[in-house]
């Protein structure tokens, strides 16, 4: 079931979505707040002084949830007005790990799916701000591809 699962899948992300470059996926039994707890519980593993998640604020509790979960701290990162929306702080993310120290901060937690008229995080640049700082950047994309 596991294997046939994922070649369906698999199959409608490279044919469907058109995402050639995709060459294995995971599909896992769990809603999002037992995935991100999971994953986030994965890459404690790997960092196990780290104690802090960055996490640019949205309303949906199951983010804070699955933090609290994995039993990290929350540095919550509010989102600033820029032209009528909300948008990702990027110099709070920046300050926020200068703050703790990069080895105490286990990765950046993003989201790309909220609602008007909160934008999806720049997930682009947090990304280079992960690499520069080596975190991990955690991307909860709920709803989408």
């Amino acid at each position: 079931m596991v294997k046939l699962t994922k070649a369906m899948t698999l199959n409608v992300l490279k044919k469907v979505v058109g995402l050639s470059c995709i060459n294995d996926c995971i599909v896992l039994p769990f809603a999002t707040g037992m995935s991100i707890t999971l994953s986030l519980l994965a890459l404690k593993s790997l960092k196990p002084e780290a104690e802090f998640v960055i996490w640019p604020r949205i309303d949906q509790k199951t983010c804070l949830k699955s933090i609290l979960t994995a039993n990290l701290k929350p540095l919550v990162i509010q989102p600033v007005i820029d032209n009528e929306q909300l948008v990702t702080d990027m110099e709070a993310i920046n300050a926020a790990i200068e703050r703790v120290g990069a080895n105490k901060v286990l990765c950046v937690f993003s989201t790309t799916s909220c609602f008007a008229p909160r934008t999806p995080d720049k997930v682009v640049e947090i990304a280079k701000v992960c690499k520069q700082h080596d975190l991990f950047h955690v991307v909860n994309n709920a709803y989408g591809l």
